[in-house]
């Protein structure tokens, strides 16, 4: 068991001027996922604008602590996000350990 606190990220701030809807939260907890998320589209193609955005986000804050251009990363998590698909489908099950 941890003993570190969880600290949530603070949300955008036009989300205090405009409100919105937390469809996805995603939390590392003892080397795994823990993923809690709900509909939030009328369709699943939204789905992969989400996930292409969150993508290019990991790849720029990752560039930015690296020297690694952005595409570079973002290259890498495209080949590991095929990966993933491609195996074993884990269901709802969200635990994942995260290899470091």
């Amino acid at each position: 068991m941890s003993s570190a606190a969880f600290t949530p990220l603070v949300p955008p701030p036009e989300v205090d001027e405009k409100g919105g809807q937390e469809f996805l939260r995603v939390i590392l907890c003892d080397g795994g996922l823990s993923i809690a998320m709900q509909r939030a589209f009328e369709d699943p193609e939204t789905w992969g604008l989400v996930l292409a955005t969150l993508a290019r986000q990991a790849a720029h804050i990752f560039a930015s602590d690296e020297n690694i251009s952005p595409s570079e990363i973002l290259e890498r998590i495209c080949l590991e996000f095929d990966q993933q698909l491609m195996g074993p489908d884990e269901g709802s099950d969200a635990r994942r350990t995260m290899e470091n």
